[in-house]
């Protein structure tokens, strides 16, 4: 009975933690994050023995993850608004900062993928730790959560810059239209 109150409190817990820090996110999808840390056994919902560490690497993969498919859905805008624009450029400067920030976005791309790789795995292995279909490998999981909090930030901040070059960009011919146009 302890031990079940213990794994309620952590699943609490990280919750509250969930709520507090995304007060956007809607109830459906804390109620995901809760079902994933409990486990059907004869008609009786026991929480899982995951340590509270282990509840809030997984609430942080999850947003990261959301945080990937929001950065997919920009690419594709800024992709579209640059193609929309190139037909605008006249400016050999123009066509070498587009080059410059295509190449820019196929490299954060590249970086995704491969991030988003890495975040699908840990995800995986901390679900099959809640199912108890894996031992939970405390350290493991912190090393691939450092390293995964290392290139994320990383990768926001490449995210940022291209997100800054392909607005001014923009700004850019958006103001000579003005000009030219009177």
């Amino acid at each position: 009975m302890f031990a079940n109150l213990k794994s309620a409190v952590q699943i609490s817990y990280v919750v509250v933690i969930y709520i507090i820090s995304y007060p956007d996110v809607s109830h459906c999808n804390i109620f995901l994050v809760s079902r994933v840390l409990i486990s059907t056994t004869n008609d009786i919902m026991e929480p899982k023995e995951l340590s509270a560490r282990s509840l809030q690497y997984y609430v942080i993969v999850r947003r990261w993850a959301s945080d990937l498919e929001f950065f997919k859905i920009e690419t594709a805008f800024f992709r579209r608004l640059l193609e929309g624009s190139f037909v605008r450029l006249s400016n050999k400067d123009h066509t070498t900062n587009l080059d410059k920030i295509e190449k820019s976005l196929l490299k954060f791309e590249d970086n995704k993928s491969m991030v988003a790789k890495m975040l699908a795995e840990q995800m995986k292995s901390l679900e099959r730790a809640a199912k108890d279909d894996v031992p939970e490998d405390i350290e493991q999981l912190a090393w691939k959560q450092v390293n995964l909090e290392y290139l994320m930030s990383n990768l926001t901040r490449e995210f940022q810059s291209a997100k800054r070059d392909v607005f001014a960009l923009v700004d850019e011919i958006m103001e000579e239209q003005k000009i030219i146009l009177g």
